[in-house]
């Protein structure tokens, strides 16, 4: 019988254990639009606003709101590709998929041949702490 590592969560013979990420692109001060992946998006987005030591980006260029995020339930490297795509994209596109989540799924199907089990999830339901607006 495999068991789960509690630790490390793996199976006993080594195979990762596929877990819920969050993929997230945050709208920042500067107007930019800086994208990542997360496996606990409330604690990723106070970090970020936070400006912590791991949120180099957002340092400078405070987050204003999550802009769009996604559900999925893949190995972080499904997880990571489908950050490097977003990241890969000009800026004009980064509007659309803000403007509509749902592309994302279509776009990475067309362009890369990809199928991740993707759910655009509102961020107002995120659940975030108090609202950060603008510079003080």
């Amino acid at each position: 019988m495999r068991a789960v590592c509690p630790v490390t969560r793996t199976m006993t013979g080594g195979h990762e254990l596929m877990k819920q990420y969050w993929i997230y692109m945050l709208e920042c001060e500067n107007g930019s639009y800086y994208t990542g992946y997360t496996d606990d998006l409330a604690r990723r987005y106070r970090e970020h606003r936070a400006g912590s030591a791991r949120s180099r980006y957002t340092r400078s260029f405070k987050p204003l709101r999550i802009a769009c995020c996604w559900k999925v339930d893949a190995d972080r490297g499904q997880a990571m590709s489908v950050e490097s795509f977003i990241k890969s994209q000009a800026r004009n596109v980064k509007e659309a998929i803000v403007e509509n989540p749902g592309i994302l799924a279509r776009l990475l199907k067309s362009e890369r041949g990809e199928s991740p089990a993707l759910e655009a999830v509102d961020p107002g339901t995120i659940e975030t702490g108090p609202r950060v607006t603008g510079t003080a």
